[in-house]
């Protein structure tokens, strides 16, 4: 009789939550474990508007980044194709504009990813700040943490999945003392102490939501860390990434900071009430990491 197949997660975010499901959804017969110290909405994820756009990290190649880019595109499609009422999930389309202040533009190595990607039209830069003189559309597509982890973690318990709360490793080892054949370690930033990684450094976000039901598409600022992203309830606005900040507390320089970027950007934000106030801490690293199997290192 074939022996049945241990995976244990560690993280409960959307990365491990989701890592968790495929795998169910792969290979049903399997048992697979989540083991996490957080959950929603307590995780990162739940701070974050869930926007897609490519993001290059450190020395990532360019074309892997686009690879990993295009899959989740086409995944995340995939989930609001499917559903009867789009966005009940926190999964929807949202077009907008990411702006630029030259009007040579550079030339975009994903453009061929999202839906109706285009350089703005004149009109659609008039409607900016003199300093705004180009930039692109396209159709984004949001993926809301605080909608979307609650219904992953649904569905890989009804699979069978298991979650484990309240537990934080500090090591691999028990793990493999109770028979787990796998470990896929999606911890973030917590991989700095769970690994001994000291290449591994926060990058810290502050976000605002606020009421603003009449911003139907999103905005992002090439040149700085700003931008104004729908969610389904509220509008979030930011942000920051400061590297090597530790602190979760809200700065109120960075909020009076962000704030008066966005209104430059879009003035009639200026007028939408705070709801929230928040802050994540990303996972960065100097360099690419690597993966081992069995003692093999592979680049990831």
């Amino acid at each position: 009789m074939q022996q049945q197949l241990k995976v244990a997660i560690v993280g409960g975010g959307i990365i491990g939550t989701a890592c968790g499901l495929r795998i169910l959804e792969t290979l049903p017969a399997a048992e697979v474990t989540i083991f996490t110290d957080q959950v929603t909405p307590n995780t990162t994820g739940d701070v974050a508007a869930g926007f897609w756009t490519p993001v290059y990290l450190s020395k990532t190649p360019t074309q892997l980044s686009d690879s990993w880019s295009e899959e989740t595109y086409r995944y995340l499609q995939s989930i609001v194709e499917s559903n009867p009422t789009p966005g009940e999930n926190g999964v929807h389309y949202t077009p907008g504009y990411t702006v630029y202040r030259s009007e040579n533009l550079p030339v975009i190595s994903w453009s061929h990813i999202p839906i109706g990607f285009r350089p703005m039209t004149k009109s659609e830069v008039s409607m900016f700040p003199p300093e705004i003189k180009g930039g692109y559309f396209y159709v984004s597509v949001m993926a809301e943490g605080r909608k979307l982890l609650p219904i992953l973690m649904d569905k890989f318990k009804r699979l069978g999945g298991r979650l484990v709360t309240n537990r934080r490793l500090t090591s691999f080892d028990s793990l493999i003392g109770q028979g787990f054949a796998r470990i896929v370690n999606c911890t973030g930033l917590g991989a700095r102490d769970l690994c001994a990684d000291e290449k591994m450094y926060p990058i810290r976000g502050q976000v605002h939501r606020v009421r603003a039901p009449w911003m139907n598409f999103w905005l992002m600022d090439s040149e700085t860390s700003t931008y104004c992203l729908p969610n389904s309830d509220t509008v979030v606005l930011g942000g920051t990434s400061q590297k090597g900040n530790w602190s979760t507390e809200v700065s109120a320089v960075d909020k009076a900071d962000i704030l008066h970027r966005v209104t430059s950007l879009w003035p009639s934000l200026a007028s939408a009430p705070i709801v929230q106030d928040a802050v994540g801490l990303r996972p960065g690293r100097e360099q690419q990491q690597n993966g081992e199997r069995n003692g093999i290192k592979a680049a990831l």
